[in-house]
């Protein structure tokens, strides 16, 4: 178990939540996978897996939109020339209930040999524009993105998901 630095106050109510996130351990002594905690009072109030394989890929900051600390599950996904980008921007209400406060999501085809972010058109871009904007003054919670876990440090070095 690994406590986060930062204070956010996911659920609005004025007191900072804890966040933690815990290794599972495999009996071979390999990393199963991550989870990452959202404590009210040592109560777990919210709480997310993350997994090393392809499908269990997570990637979850903590950014401020308006006033509010909330959180941003972000999930850039590319796989033998297509691609899916989502996200979802939440707080937390007092039972640990998600209240999204926007989403959006772009598919798109890679274009055979080398290519540019030119090359995929405005509504990828449009996408892209709006998650930077956010990532670039958040902070990494945890990410498994290319099968590596991350914890800490600045959301804005996450804005490589087109390498």
């Amino acid at each position: 178990m690994e406590v986060l630095p930062g204070q956010y106050d996911f659920d609005g109510d004025g007191a900072a939540e804890t966040v933690e996130v815990l290794t599972v351990t495999a009996p071979d002594g390999t990393n199963a996978w991550y989870e990452l905690w959202v404590l009210d009072d040592g109560d777990v109030l919210w709480s997310r897996q993350a997994g090393l394989s392809h499908v269990g890929w997570t990637s979850l900051f903590a950014c401020r939109v308006e006033g509010q600390d909330c959180l941003l599950d972000y999930s850039p996904w590319v796989s033998m020339g297509s691609g899916c980008y989502q996200y979802r921007m939440f707080t937390l209400d007092g039972a640990g209930e998600e209240q999204l406060l926007r989403s959006d999501s772009v598919s798109f085809s890679l274009p055979a040999g080398e290519w540019g972010l030119e090359d995929l058109g405005p509504d990828v871009a449009d996408f892209l524009t709006e998650v930077h904007g956010v990532l670039e003054d958040s902070d990494l919670l945890l990410t498994t993105e290319g099968g590596v876990f991350r914890s800490g440090g600045s959301g804005a070095d996450f804005r490589d998901d087109l390498e």
